[in-house]
């Protein structure tokens, strides 16, 4: 996914999540300046890990290059989950973890979340059938300084929180750890440049505007 949106999904940010304060310690007191952004930004980047499959194993190209891989643990954990049930002979069953949503046979009819509203009101509904649901917005974990709202979805590319119109996008997609992965990429992307890809690719996408 960072190799076809050119880095819009980035799991080597985990140095500018630490800066804004997206982790354990919370929102800094003052907002990263441009020189801080830039001086984490040297120590992110995806194609400065080495993968390899035989035998599995990661090799970082530089000595800061350190992996957060919020963006697609909890659909990896949906996934897992599934695959368990299945092999315990369970065929019709929906997971629904941290909004991160699975189905096995169906249809099931899954809710996607109106931004801003309170928890279970949907802005929509879509039917799932052996498929996956991520949903990605910017309207529950962020912090405001002097009137301005920085979101806790961070642009690999400028190190810094995203702008734009979007306040979340919904993927449909085969596993749940794809639907998360893109669904963070293309909120990343933004409208316009997130639904050519989603086109030429066939993903099923939910855009839902507004701040």
């Amino acid at each position: 996914v960072a190799e076809q949106t050119e880095g819009a999904l980035d799991i080597t940010i985990a140095p500018l999540v630490k800066l804004w304060g997206f982790d354990a310690k919370g929102p800094p007191t003052d907002v990263p300046s441009m020189a801080q952004i830039s001086e984490k930004l040297k120590q992110c980047g995806w194609d400065r890990v080495e993968v390899s499959t035989g035998p599995p194993r990661l090799r970082k190209k530089i000595p800061g290059l350190t992996l957060n891989v919020d963006a697609v643990a909890e659909g990896l954990a949906v996934d897992e989950i599934a695959e368990w049930l299945v092999q315990g002979g369970h065929k019709d069953f929906l997971i629904n973890l941290g909004g991160e949503v699975l189905a096995k046979g169906g249809p099931w009819q899954v809710g996607i979340q109106m931004p801003e509203a309170p928890q279970g009101q949907a802005f929509t509904t879509v039917e799932l059938h052996n498929e996956a649901l991520a949903t990605s917005g910017i309207y529950r974990q962020n912090f405001e300084r002097a009137g301005h709202r920085y979101s806790h979805i961070l642009d690999p590319r400028t190190g810094s929180p995203i702008q734009g119109d979007l306040a979340s996008v919904s993927v449909i997609a085969p596993s749940c750890t794809q639907a998360d992965a893109w669904a963070t990429a293309l909120l990343v992307l933004g409208r316009e440049k997130g639904d050519s890809i989603a086109n030429r690719s066939g993903m099923r996408v939910v855009w839902i505007e507004g701040k």
